[in-house]
């Protein structure tokens, strides 16, 4: 019951409908137009990639992972077979702006991660401490560049001092990381 707040005023009643509540445990993406990194972070009921990302519908230009597999909609190809994950993720160009909402449940285990040399796009399970998180692949000198596409931040090395410009690694967010040999992370 609800009034104007007139003294002696007609009370009256209001009927409040709440629509489409984000579950807290959902990953909710922030696309810019162009190209951006995906890894999922939640465990989706799929986790493959023409499953993950249908929602972006015609929005979604290509999508690419580190060894060159492709998934290209609009093209009817698909050669990305495996489902990925925390530590197996995309770089996807979309034509717009958009908000990419995965819904899913939160990854057991450690966060414990191992990767080989070269490119990975991978998604980050908690907010991090960006440097001391990759301080590991720093001191066994594995780490080439860490790279941020949403908004051109990076850890990597200039006149030979690691530069942080990311600061911390965010949850539910992906990053480019390029390893000169293999080395493990902890992404949670």
């Amino acid at each position: 019951m609800v009034n104007d707040g007139e003294y002696n005023s007609q009370p009256d009643t209001v009927i409040i409908t709440v629509n489409n509540v984000a579950n807290p445990n959902d990953q909710v993406v922030q696309l810019k137009a162009g190209w951006n990194y995906f890894a999922p972070t939640v465990q989706a009921s799929s986790m493959k990639v023409e499953d993950l990302l249908s929602d972006l519908g015609e929005n979604l230009v290509f999508a690419h992972d580190s060894k060159g597999k492709a998934y290209w909609p609009s093209q009817g190809i698909n050669n990305i077979s495996q489902s990925l994950n925390p530590s197996y993720g995309l770089k996807i160009k979309v034509n717009s702006p958009q908000t990419l909402i995965v819904p899913g449940d939160p990854i057991p285990g450690n966060g414990n991660i191992s990767l080989n040399s070269g490119t990975h796009y991978i998604g980050f399970l908690a907010n991090k401490p960006a440097m001391e998180t990759v301080q590991g692949l720093i001191d066994t000198d594995a780490l080439t560049i860490v790279y941020d596409s949403s908004n051109g931040s990076y850890i990597g090395k200039e006149n030979g001092q690691w530069t942080n410009t990311i600061g911390t690694f965010q949850k539910g967010k992906a990053y480019m990381i390029t390893l000169s040999k293999g080395g493990s992370l902890n992404i949670k």
